[in-house]
Order: C-alpha cells, then structure tokens, then sequence
C-alpha cells in the first residue's frame, strides 16, 4: 500500500482512512519537534481537542454554546499556527501567508468582541435557538448524538476546515513556487472589504438593539407604539435595507475569499473550499431557524421577508421599505 504522507496533505478519502490514521499516529510519534508536524495534521488534532472539551463541557453544564465562544478563536488559532510552524522551520517571512493570517486575525478579533459586548461569554449565556432545537429532539439519548455529532464535533471540524486553504498556502511558501502576485492584493482588500461589511453590519445592528431599548426604558411604552423604525422591532436600516443578513453575507464571502488564495498558487481547485461550502450550507439551515423563530416574535418580519433578499445584497434597495412593512 502506498503511503499516506502524500495523502495527508490532501483530503482524506474514507477508503484510505485507517491507513492515514496509522500515517497520522507515525509522523506525530516519530515528529523531533512540533514544528516538523505537518500543521494540517497539528490542526487536526487541536481541532479535536477542542471538540472533546466542547462536548464535556456542554454535557456537564446543559450549555451547548460552548462551541459559540470559540467560533471566532479557533480559526485565528489555526491560521497562526501554518505561520508559526513555517516560521520555525527557518522559512523566510511569506506575504501571502503573512496576510491572510493577518486578516483573518483581525477577523477574530472583531468577532471576539462583538460576541463578548452581547454578552456571549457569559458563563450562563445560551443561544436562544438551543432551546428551541432541544425541543425538537426530546429523547435524551438522541440528543446526546446529536449533541456530541453536530454540535461539537461537526462544527469545530468546520472551523478547522475553513483555514486549510493556508494549507496549499503553506506549501507554495515552503516551496518558493509562487511570489506575491497582483492577484493576492485583490483578494487581500477585498476579504478587508468583506471584513469592514461585517463589521457595519453588526454595528448597525447593535445601534439598533441599543436604542430600541434605550427608547423602550425611557419611554415605558411596549414595542408596537414606539417612533419608526423601532416599532418594528428589527433592522430595516443601513445595510438591513439591501440584505436581511448583510452580516451573513459578509461571513460566508470571507471564507470563500480565503479559499481563493489557495487558487493563486495552485491554479486549480482543490479541496479546500469544503469549509467555505460546509459553512454555506450552515447558514443556509441556521439563518432560516433564525428567521422563523423572529417571524414568531414579530408577525411584521414575514413581511420584510418578502420585500428584501435573505443573503445576496440587491442592487437598489426598497423605497419607502418601513412603511411597505409597516
């Protein structure tokens, strides 16, 4: 049989799975030093460190947003470490790989903070829509399944998957195959661009919840007899106006800019875009869990609904969209 070191730094393909394990445990027990772990392969088994902790910490506590908490850390953890590694290893500095970690830190950054000021990292802070997915798999034994299988497994090797483009990256630096193009600033503003959308968006959301609130406590009138465009209860605003999601939008793009990198060096597509379509698919399931769970809270969304695009920005947006709502 043929060995697995070559296949390692491709997708692992289930009919060579035992022998890539058995490669797997070889090049980590006969390693000299970490840095002569592939870090595909160094990834990996952080990756599944954290999904170990996840599930023990989400099955002795009855939280299952422990995965939340680190959705913005790990991949900033993964792209460092590609860089780090090479580094170690004697490799000159590389622009390309030097910017896309970059980006991709300033990323969690952003994230980090975001997730906190909501008070994400809360010890007893829940996504709401756990609570709803319990109920739709009340068997306990089932949801343990579904708790060890999705929730902390699929998802950290998700997270994982989304920083393998710097995979192909890495080897082109090891190599010296391939210089920092014209291509490579392109993509470097525009996941920048993709960066600072997300960031709007997510501000004008805040300012939104903030003042809805605000005017809710100083007011002390329910929702429905606050000024426009509060009395809706959610954004229409800004970003809102042109996408239902506009933050989304932005988080699933990054990701397939951060693919596209793989493709300067390489010229071909390869396998690294499952994060980038993994993460695709996610938001397709989550965000219409979301969307339906706000149209129970606030009957006027399926309204916006039908007047602005769920992702994909529109290129003009509605005139006089509040009052169509409203």
């Amino acid at each position: 049989m043929a060995s697995c070191s070559s296949a390692l730094s491709e997708l692992l393909s289930w009919a060579n799975a035992e022998a890539c394990a058995l490669e797997a445990l070889r090049l980590v027990h006969d390693a000299p030093s970490y840095s002569a772990i592939p870090p595909l392969l160094s990834n990996a088994l952080i990756c599944l460190g954290f999904a170990s902790l996840c599930f023990l910490l989400q099955t002795v506590t009855g939280n299952y947003s422990h995965v939340d908490r680190i959705w913005s850390i790990t991949p900033v953890i993964y792209a460092w470490n590609y860089l780090l590694v090479g580094l170690s290893r004697g490799l000159a500095l590389d622009a390309r790989i030097a910017v896309v970690v970059g980006i991709i830190t300033l990323w969690g950054l952003r994230l980090t903070y975001n997730f906190y000021r909501r008070g994400g990292y809360s010890w007893t802070g829940e996504d709401y829509r756990w609570e709803f997915v319990r109920g739709v798999v009340p068997n306990p034994v089932l949801w343990h399944i579904f708790s060890f299988a999705f929730i902390a497994l699929y998802q950290n090797i998700l997270l994982c998957l989304l920083t393998c483009p710097l995979h192909t990256v890495f080897g082109a630096w090891a190599d010296g195959s391939w210089a920092f193009s014209a291509w490579d600033v392109v993509l470097a503003a525009t996941l920048l661009g993709l960066v600072f959308v997300e960031a709007t968006a997510d501000q004008q959301q805040w300012n939104f919840q903030e003042a809805k609130s605000w005017a809710m406590i100083k007011s002390g009138r329910p929702l429905a007899q606050l000024p426009a465009p509060y009395n809706l209860g959610f954004c229409t605003t800004g970003l809102f106006a042109y996408s239902r999601h506009p933050n989304f939008f932005a988080e699933i793009s990054i990701w397939w800019v951060v693919y596209s990198f793989s493709l300067v060096p390489s010229g071909q597509h390869n396998w690294t875009f499952l994060g980038a379509f993994l993460l695709l698919l996610l938001f397709q399931g989550s965000t219409r869990l979301t969307e339906y769970l706000t149209t129970r809270k606030y009957p006027k969304y399926a309204r916006y609904q039908k007047l602005v695009s769920m992702l994909l920005p529109m290129a003009t947006p509605v005139a006089d969209l509040h009052q169509k709502i409203d």
